[in-house]
């Protein structure tokens, strides 16, 4: 969350900037009717001074306050802010349970079915396991559901994979985006909202540094590197530093008691309070939910005759000289 508020710190221009990230044709997620020229791309806002030119390329605006607050979930945005505000003593509203935010019992809220009624439908081992494409916006159904405290034994008792280059196909295929296009590629996203900043390839930039080009098995050989001769750790504190595990830092921010922790933190052990039965993957998973496009004007019936007759309307109002 931290890496999304430094780096998403830009909304959408004004007027929109809408371009297109080339499919290929036929594919079968974005194209399966053979009617897509391409995923959507909202361009970022930029000040309107720059971009003028080759010599003056565009300068993003940073929409996000100085600190690190939490302003990328509460906004910035004076009505929005103003709605979650208690105007008290500068602390945000409160709804009937004390530190937690007030349901959305004014407006009319997310479509969030209540999974209870779907659960005698599935299977255990199809109902626990939690799909990232089927809960972008069901989150406070699961957590009201299970708790917290469920979520966070399950996900130390996970088994996580092996790193590799793979990007799962829910943030690839199945990443969340508008009514008109309804899932994006988070990836191709992401590459493009760095073009979108002007940033060069890590490779480019090693070159204007006078480094070597790096590949990917070069990339990060070691996780960090030590250096003694900055002065700031002596030789005990670096010993010290070396034995401090993660059961230690989790212990010392955290009121866990001891025999909740095992000692290697990073492999599974047979005597887990929760083992994870099995290694999930996308076989044992329910399906998500493909692309839908929806299109104001003429997916709603009698819209297009409203929109046209509004736009003959607004030809006939006379301006004034």
């Amino acid at each position: 969350m931290v890496v999304y508020e430094i780096t998403a710190s830009t909304q959408a221009s004004c007027p929109l900037e809408v371009v297109k990230i080339p499919v290929a044709a036929g594919d079968p997620v974005f194209d399966v009717n053979g009617t897509v020229a391409g995923i959507p791309f909202t361009r970022a806002r930029y000040d309107k001074n720059t971009g003028k030119g080759f010599d003056c390329p565009r300068e993003q605006v940073n929409d996000r306050t100085a600190w690190i607050d939490g302003s990328f979930v509460y906004s910035v945005t004076e009505a929005w802010v103003a709605s979650m505000r208690s105007f008290r003593n500068g602390t945000l509203r409160e709804g009937s349970e004390k530190g937690y935010p007030p349901r959305n019992d004014a407006n009319i809220p997310l479509d969030n079915p209540p999974p209870p009624q779907a659960h005698r439908l599935l299977s255990p081992d199809r109902l626990f396991p939690l799909r990232l494409c089927q809960n972008w916006w069901n989150a406070q159904d699961v957590v009201q559901e299970y708790s917290v405290e469920e979520f966070i034994l399950g996900m130390v008792s996970q088994v996580s994979e092996a790193e590799d280059v793979i990007v799962v196909e829910d943030l690839r295929d199945f990443s969340y985006g508008p009514l008109h296009f309804s899932r994006l590629d988070a990836v191709a996203s992401t590459i493009m909202r760095g073009r979108d900043n002007g940033l060069s390839s890590y490779n480019v930039l090693r070159k204007r540094f006078n480094l070597a080009e790096k590949e990917w098995h070069t990339i990060n050989p070691k996780l960090y590197q030590i250096n003694k001769a900055n002065g700031l750790f002596t030789e005990e504190e670096i010993g010290r530093i070396h034995s401090i595990t993660l059961k230690d830092i989790i212990q010392a921010t955290m009121d866990v008691p001891d025999k909740w922790l095992q000692k290697n933190v990073f492999f599974s052990n047979s005597d887990n309070p929760c083992p994870q039965p099995f290694q999930v993957n996308t076989t044992d998973l329910e399906q998500c939910i493909p692309l839908m496009r929806f299109d104001h004007v003429t997916e709603v019936e009698g819209n297009e005759i409203i929109f046209i007759f509004t736009l003959i309307g607004l030809g006939c109002i006379p301006l004034r000289k």
